[in-house]
């Protein structure tokens, strides 16, 4: 069989591992990043009620009126 002058693309190219390095890092920070981001904002929401209008809010261990 004939391939021609020069080699075909096929032999020039090298084979790479598919299976990507199994570090926890790499498993499990996009999930992290995110989780991170999601509790950030959340307590970002909650401090931010009573600094925004503190006449609003109220105390979480007063009695009653």
């Amino acid at each position: 069989m004939y391939t021609g002058a020069y080699p075909s693309r096929i032999s020039r190219r090298t084979h790479k591992n598919l299976a990507a390095p199994a570090r926890p890092a790499r498993t499990f920070g996009g999930l992290l990043a995110f989780t991170a981001l999601l509790f950030l904002c959340c307590g970002v929401y909650l401090v931010s009620g009573p600094l925004i209008d503190p006449v609003a809010s109220h105390d979480a261990g007063g009695t009653g009126p």
